[in-house]
């Protein structure tokens, strides 16, 4: 994710240094847009992972600490 981010950002970066040199501006920033949207779509899911990670420690949390009680 890090690393999907950090090419976003230097492409970007790469495009208004070499602006002369582009002769297709909206394919460049349609290419932009849809890392972009690629990488919040990659935020979503890790979201998404982490929230159900914590739904599954909760069960594990709470099955041995009632194995282990009672």
């Amino acid at each position: 994710m890090e690393g999907l981010l950090a090419h976003i950002l230097s492409t970007s970066e790469a495009n208004r240094r070499n602006a002369n040199k582009v002769v297709l501006y909206k394919d460049a920033a349609k290419k932009q847009l849809l890392e972009f949207i690629s990488a919040l779509r990659g935020c979503e899911l890790m979201s998404q992972a982490c929230s159900s990670l914590g739904v599954i420690m909760n069960i594990v949390w709470r099955h041995t600490f009632f194995c282990t009680h009672f």
